[in-house]
């Protein structure tokens, strides 16, 4: 019930924002090792887009100030025009902040109260990841060298180890009530890719000011978003374009069973898992199969050369935006391949199936029907 209840809210919740007056936030700052470019300040808006509050030009070794305006406690990427990668800090509005930014390990965004708590919450945590190896390195030479006695009591000290530190994190997140500790679990949630409920759970556990933060309700639209793609659920209807302009809607495809597959040109186990894909296909399409794949991919030629040259003869679309493909955010996908089976009625009846185990589902369905 108590997570029924929070998934009713969760709308409401999902678009608050903490009616405070905008104060300027500032970095002043140096870039070492590139002659010149730009910088962007910028912040998170919602699970899938961000806001550039703030831009300056700059000149290697020069010095430069970055002031953007923020009404509440954020986390904020600097970033460098036309690069990957980024420098994060916690901006608090009426701040400033000194950095040092460079791909060496004397890079550096310094700053009180929120972004100090932060460094120092990194720096336990490489205390604790390197302590925690120096003990599993231990333990495997031991066990190469087949001190099997004295191994075991490596083992042991490293697992005391590993309970102590998690009950370290542990009390630092039960401490805190704040944007800081809802990054924390909204990054935990995304990078161990935590269901729907699981998502929920995680949010349930946050304190209300971190519920309000940006990354609570990050984390509410997560398990809202995954929620609408679980099994037994409607599958989430979508219209996306064919390689060669026409417009697919799932609902408007007839068929008894339906597969939407995501996948991509670049991603190695999905390209493996076509040949298979292939045999259920055709044992299976003159019986009521139907087969969408959604492609990842932003360059169309690659696309449709993967297309053509895996031979796929199933409906293909895609909206060519990536990671930033809407219809992969409708379904929670965050990894591929990802395949979605859904039933006559437009209902997700499995998620997660690959090879024989989806080959025999198929089977089993149409054979109940």
């Amino acid at each position: 019930m108590r997570h029924l209840t929070l998934l009713l809210c969760l709308a409401g919740l999902c678009c608050h924002l903490c009616l405070t007056a905008q104060q300027p936030v500032k970095v002043n700052g140096i870039v070492k090792g590139i002659g010149s470019g730009r910088l962007l300040m910028i912040v998170p808006v919602n699970e899938t887009q961000t806001d550039t509050i703030a831009t300056t030009d700059f000149k290697e070794s020069s010095e430069f100030t970055l002031e953007g305006m923020v009404k509440e406690p954020t986390g904020v990427q600097i970033i460098l025009e036309n690069y990957s990668g980024g420098f994060f800090f916690f901006a608090e509005p009426g701040h400033t902040y000194e950095a040092c930014l460079s791909n060496g390990n004397d890079s550096y965004i310094r700053g009180e109260g929120l972004q100090a708590d932060w460094l120092r919450y990194l720096n336990n945590i490489q205390t604790i990841s390197t302590r925690r190896d120096s003990l599993q390195q231990i333990f495997e030479q031991l066990k190469a060298q087949s001190k099997f006695r004295s191994a075991s009591a490596a083992n042991d000290r490293l697992e005391a180890y590993r309970k102590e530190s998690g009950e370290q994190i542990r009390q630092f997140l039960a401490s805190r009530d704040d944007v800081l500790k809802a990054y924390i679990v909204y990054t935990f949630t995304c990078q161990n890719e935590l269901d729907a409920a699981g998502s929920l759970e995680q949010y349930a556990d946050l304190g209300p000011q971190a519920q309000k933060s940006i990354y609570g309700q990050m984390l509410a639209q997560r398990a809202k978003r995954l929620d609408a793609a679980t099994t037994g659920k409607p599958a989430p209807d979508f219209t996306l374009d064919t390689p060669d302009g026409k417009s697919i809607t799932l609902s408007s495809v007839e068929a008894r069973i339906k597969i939407v597959d995501f996948w991509a040109s670049w991603c190695g186990p999905c390209r493996l898992n076509n040949p298979k894909l292939k045999e259920i296909y055709a044992a299976y399409k003159d019986k009521g199969l139907e087969i969408i794949g959604v492609s990842l991919d932003t360059d169309k030629r690659r696309w449709t050369d993967a297309v053509a040259k895996d031979g796929l003869p199933w409906i293909q679309v895609s909206s060519l935006k990536g990671w930033k493909c809407p219809v992969a955010s409708l379904y929670g996908v965050s990894v591929v391949p990802a395949m979605f089976v859904i039933d006559a009625s437009n209902n997700i009846i499995a998620t997660g199936l690959k090879g024989d185990a989806l080959e025999q589902f198929i089977a089993r369905t149409l054979e109940q029907q």
